[in-house]
């Protein structure tokens, strides 16, 4: 997963910003009025400042684990993630930049999405759940989905080089194979002329 961070995250934001997080939050939590309006948020015990691209909505927001998000719920859960990055960019832009800075943090979150940082922090936060989002969303990132996978000892090396950077081996394995064509070419031609001068 060390390896994979760079992928996942923006050199840009490294150093911070870094901002509160709630890392145990779920509805139980939440306190709302007759309105649904937040009064109140309790047990803060696991808050902490986080990188600001591990700032996410919730998962459960559609009731679901997020290793049971698939298909149909899997769609669900994107057009919730869409609902929730909406209205809070809305409020977000309502206030001025924070320390002047003008990244917005809705920004983040979609990039976040569409990289698949989502999956890759929630694996991070969920050792239950490594293993499940490791296989259903972060590793197809990197290498294409296979049926039947049973790794072996001497098949690590060739399940861990796709992880080092997305779609690196697909043009590494080109330029093989123009290479090995040129070279096959240019034998070519040297067998042909020492033919043609012993001849």
């Amino acid at each position: 997963m060390r390896g994979l961070l760079p992928h996942f995250t923006s050199r840009d934001l490294w150093c911070g910003p870094f901002v509160f997080n709630l890392t145990d939050l779920h509805g139980s939590n939440i306190f709302v009025d007759c309105d649904w309006h937040i009064k109140y948020i309790v047990d803060l015990e696991w808050a902490c400042s986080l990188p600001i691209e591990m700032l996410t909505p919730p998962y459960w927001i559609t009731s679901r684990a997020v290793d049971e998000l698939e298909d149909d719920e899997l769609q669900t859960f994107e057009k919730a993630y869409q609902d929730f990055t909406d209205i809070f960019e809305k409020e977000e832009k309502s206030f001025p930049p924070t320390y002047g800075s003008a990244t917005y943090r809705t920004d983040i979150m979609r990039r976040g999405w569409k990289i698949g940082n989502f999956w890759y922090f929630h694996a991070l936060k969920s050792p239950k759940g490594l293993f499940n989002l490791f296989r259903q969303y972060v590793q197809p990132i990197f290498e294409s989905r296979r049926d039947n996978f049973t790794p072996h000892l001497d098949e690590f090396a060739q399940m861990v080089s796709p992880y080092w950077a997305s779609d690196a081996l697909v043009p590494k394995l080109r330029t093989k194979r123009s290479k090995s064509k040129s070279c096959e070419n240019c034998l070519r031609r040297v067998g042909q002329s020492n033919n043609k001068s012993s001849a």
